[in-house]
């Protein structure tokens, strides 16, 4: 079985190494990978592309000529229109006719707006045509529902993982802070978690020493830094006792690199209950999750004065996080997709 994929770039370590899945790397995104605005692609799955890099994934393809290619969303910075798709668009047509049999899988990212809107993602619609099977990064089986009623086959692949040699935890470091938050501040009502987060934070800040990371104006006395990228994210969670999590509630199994990021760190992860989570993980165990601002809280509590039980949870949340979040992990992760839609 040939799998071609675009990201995660990580995979590339794997491909003269594994024996059931002979592994091509379409590297479309360049030596310095930039997202859009030019921020450094990091870890990210998207990211900016020109001509000259999609007439070299249309010539891959007609080489390999792939069973399965992954791909995630992808704009082309010499195009004009509004979401700078339509050079993408033809490319991966060119594909599908280069190589017919090859089933393609499209990594997305983007379920609040789905499920908000009722329809895919602009980026599914934008490439509708090439699409065979949507990979989400939730098992809500709503998200599901929307794309197979407009004919594509759905699974599930979680979007980010890590690399336990790069991001080793929290060994050697002196917390400077009592609790991590990463997110940017929108107010009390931009989104539907807007207020639960606002209260939650500026709850912390009243109670502890709160470091955030995230753009916007968090108000005082919270440690404010710039939102930050890849390495530098799990590196702030690893200066804090405890890494606080909110999410969208309202997703089922809805994980991100927060997640990811937070378990590797070693550190006590405690984040918002997000309904099945309790299929994926221990309470208590390799996290704790709470459902309100004051479990939250008494919770942060208990942990900084039982530094025995927040080190012992930290530890069984990175053992969760190797076995289950690294790159290794997500691409058995992928193979077992391969095995359901090949």
């Amino acid at each position: 079985m040939k799998l071609m994929f675009t990201r995660p770039a990580q995979w590339a370590k794997q491909i003269d190494l594994d024996d059931d899945i002979e592994l091509v790397q379409a590297d479309v995104f360049g030596r310095e990978p930039k997202l859009r605005g030019g921020i450094a692609m990091g870890d990210s799955v998207g990211g900016v592309v020109t001509r000259k890099a999609l007439k070299r994934l249309v010539n891959l393809f007609e080489h390999h000529k792939p069973d399965a290619f992954l791909f995630w969303v992808m704009y082309c910075e010499e195009d004009r229109d509004k979401h700078q798709l339509e050079s993408v668009r033809v490319a991966l047509h060119r594909c599908k006719q280069a190589s017919p049999r090859t089933v393609f899988f499209y990594g997305n990212g983007n379920q609040a707006s789905t499920i908000k809107e009722n329809k895919p993602d602009f980026n599914v619609d934008a490439f509708s045509k090439s699409i065979d099977v949507v990979l989400d990064n939730t098992r809500d089986p709503r998200i599901h529902a929307i794309y197979k009623a407009r004919g594509f086959r759905t699974d599930t692949l979680y979007t980010f993982g890590f690399d336990p040699d790069e991001i080793v935890g929290h060994q050697g470091v002196v917390a400077e802070h009592d609790v991590f938050f990463g997110g940017s501040y929108t107010g009390r009502s931009r989104f539907p978690n807007s207020a639960f987060r606002h209260e939650l934070v500026t709850r912390m800040a009243t109670n502890f020493d709160v470091l955030v990371c995230g753009r916007g104006k968090w108000p005082k006395p919270i440690v404010k830094k710039g939102y930050v990228h890849a390495m530098n994210y799990p590196r702030e969670i690893t200066k804090c006792r405890v890494a606080l999590g909110c999410y969208h509630a309202d997703l089922q199994r809805y994980y991100t690199k927060r997640t990811v990021y937070s378990l590797a760190s070693g550190r006590p992860y405690v984040v918002r209950y997000i309904p099945g989570m309790e299929y994926d993980f221990a309470n208590w165990q390799n996290l704790v999750w709470y459902k309100t601002v004051d479990e939250a809280v008494a919770t942060v509590k208990r942990l900084l004065r039982d530094q025995d039980l927040a080190d012992e949870i930290g530890t069984h949340g990175r053992l969760t996080a190797v076995a289950n979040h690294s790159w290794d992990a997500r691409l058995r992760d992928m193979k077992d997709v391969l095995e359901r839609h090949l």
